[in-house]
C-alpha cells in the first residue's frame, strides 16, 4: 500500500523549509528562524499518516508512542541520578535521536521518496530534543536552588503523571514554572492564573549569548522589592541585571537577573520565617 501523509492546510512551504533546515542544521538556527520552526512543528501535531485505509496515524500520537513511552522516564531518571546532569544530558538525547532515526527510516510510516516522510522525521526529532533540553534545564535549575540554600517544594519528576503538572515548583507560597527560552511569552494570549512566576533564559543580541531571568508577576514583585525600570525583550540587556517592567501584549511582567531573584526571595523567605516566630 501506498504511505500517504495529511499535512494540515495552514502548513505552508516557509514551514516545510525551516522543517528541512532544521534536519540539515539544527544547531546553527539564528533566533528568528526558531519562532517559524516552533509554529511548524505545532501544526504538524495534527499531521496525519497511513498506509492501509482507516489506520491513520497524528504525527503527536507516534511521538507518544515511539518515543515518550520508551524512552522519557529513563531519560529523566538518568539524569536526576547523575552529579552532572548537564554534561551527559546531550549525549542520552543525541544517542535515542540516532536510535529512533534508524527504526523510523525501516518502518512502514517512512519511505525516502515521500516527502511527508522527511516531515515526520523532523517532527520527531524536534520535540525529542525540546523534551530532553527542557528537563535537563529543570533538573539544573532545581539543583542550583538547592545549593543555593533557597526552600522551595517541586513535582516529581519521575512520575508521569506529576511532572506534566502546570506548576514545576512553589517558593515561598509562589508557584512558578521552568521554561527553556522567553518564546511562551509570545504564546500566551492570557497570563496563566496558577502561575506567579518562570525561570527561563533570555537572548542578548549585543553580548550574544543567553543569561538566566526570572519573569514575576507585579503582585508577587511587590511583595519581595517592587522597584524597576520600563524595559522590552529587545532592550532587556541595557538594564539587566537590575529589575524592569515589560510589557508583553496585554500583561505587564517583571524581569530580574536570576541571582538577584534568589537573593531576594531568601531575604523575603527570612522576613516571614521571622514574622511567623515572632
Amino acid at each position: 500500500m501506498t504511505l500517504r501523509f495529511t499535512i494540515p492546510l495552514k502548513f505552508t512551504e516557509s514551514h516545510r523549509q525551516v522543517v528541512y533546515r532544521y534536519l540539515s542544521t539544527p544547531e546553527s538556527l539564528p533566533p528568528h528562524i526558531w519562532a517559524t520552526l516552533f509554529e511548524a512543528m505545532d501544526l504538524l501535531r495534527t499531521a496525519m499518516v497511513s498506509r492501509h485505509p482507516g489506520q491513520q496515524r497524528t504525527f503527536a500520537s507516534l511521538y507518544h508512542s515511539l518515543l515518550d513511552l520508551r524512552y522519557a522516564d529513563a531519560y529523566i531518571a538518568t539524569l536526576l541520578d547523575s552529579e552532572n546532569p548537564s554534561q551527559i544530558s546531550m549525549p542520552l538525547w543525541a544517542a535515542v535521536a540516532r536510535r529512533i532515526t534508524q527504526e523510523l527510516r525501516t518502518s512502514e510510516f517512512f519511505e525516502p521518496n515521500v516527502p511527508g516522510s522527511r516531515l515526520l522525521v523532523g517532527y520527531l526529532l524536534y520535540w525529542w530534543q525540546q523534551f530532553a533540553r527542557g528537563y535537563a534545564f529543570e533538573i539544573e535549575i532545581l539543583q542550583d536552588l538547592t545549593a543555593s540554600h533557597l526552600d522551595f517544594k517541586s513535582h516529581n519528576l519521575r512520575v508521569r503523571t506529576k511532572r506534566l503538572s502546570p506548576v514545576d515548583l512553589v517558593v515561598a507560597s509562589f508557584r512558578g514554572d521552568v521554561k527553556t527560552s522567553t518564546y511562551f511569552l509570545a504564546q500566551q494570549r492570557h497570563p496563566d492564573p496558577d502561575i506567579d512566576f518562570y525561570i527561563t533564559r533570555a537572548w542578548l543580541p549585543t553580548s550574544r549569548v543567553r543569561t538566566l531571568v526570572v519573569f514575576l508577576r507585579p503582585a508577587m514583585w511587590q511583595k519581595i522589592d517592587g522597584e524597576t525600570s520600563q524595559t522590552t525583550l529587545d532592550t532587556l540587556e541595557q538594564v539587566l541585571p537590575q529589575p524592569g517592567s515589560v510589557q508583553i501584549g496585554t500583561q505587564t511582567v517583571i524581569v530580574v537577573d536570576y541571582e538577584i531573584w534568589k537573593e531576594k526571595m531568601r531575604i523575603y523567605q527570612r522576613e516571614v520565617q521571622d514574622d511567623s516566630d515572632a
